[in-house]
């Protein structure tokens, strides 16, 4: 064996040895948490809660603008650490040869699409609550068009004449109603407004 390729051997298996000392570590660590140990939730925070305030901001990169979303998003994932006593922590398997590290990540990345798609359905939700709001003031004006017209029918062809050109007319009329006197437009708008009164009365 040449003495380059017994090197390559050494240093493979020195930092295969390596490796899993780490992530004995990281498994030693994850149960004294679980065991309700307050000093090794010390550790655990204090070792990984900048790295995770880190990873948030770079899984949010382009797809937010909220500062304050990345340290959001990591306070969720600590609280779904700490509730039922670690429980969640016990899910992390070394044997699958993945750093704890890379386990909080994926609570991190999962905690983040959950956060997205809630927003999605909140922003669906408002864009239906507008149409709705829309489709019903639409629906109100239409009920005002039909009364108004059914109002009008009961009246004369003199005061319905007189309402088109003076009352539902915001132009000022060029026709016969522009030679009506004050006087004239007051006793017309007053029986117009008390037939208007004992017709939507009834």
């Amino acid at each position: 064996m040449s003495p380059k390729l017994k090197t390559a051997q050494q240093i493979a298996r020195l930092e295969s040895e390596q490796s899993a000392e780490l992530l004995l570590a990281d498994h030693q660590l994850t149960q004294r948490c679980v065991a309700g140990e307050v000093a090794a939730w010390e550790q655990l925070y204090r070792i990984y809660h900048d790295r995770l305030v880190a990873s948030a901001r770079a899984m949010l990169a382009g797809k937010s603008c909220d500062p304050t979303l990345a340290e959001e998003l990591t306070t969720r994932v600590w609280y779904l650490l700490v509730v039922k006593d670690g429980e969640l922590l016990t899910r992390y398997d070394p044997s699958r040869g993945a750093r704890l590290m890379t386990f909080l990540r994926v609570l991190v990345r999962d905690v983040m699409g959950r956060h997205f798609r809630t927003e999605q359905r909140r922003s669906a939700r408002e864009v239906i609550a507008v149409s709705d709001r829309r489709d019903h003031h639409a629906a109100e004006l239409d009920q005002v068009d039909v009364s108004l017209g059914e109002f009008l029918a009961t009246l004369s062809p003199s005061e319905r004449e007189f309402c088109g050109g003076h009352l539902l007319n915001s132009e000022e009329s060029d026709g016969p109603l522009a030679e009506l006197t004050s006087a004239n437009v007051w006793q017309k708008t007053h029986r117009v407004y008390r037939r208007f009164v004992e017709y939507f009365a009834e």
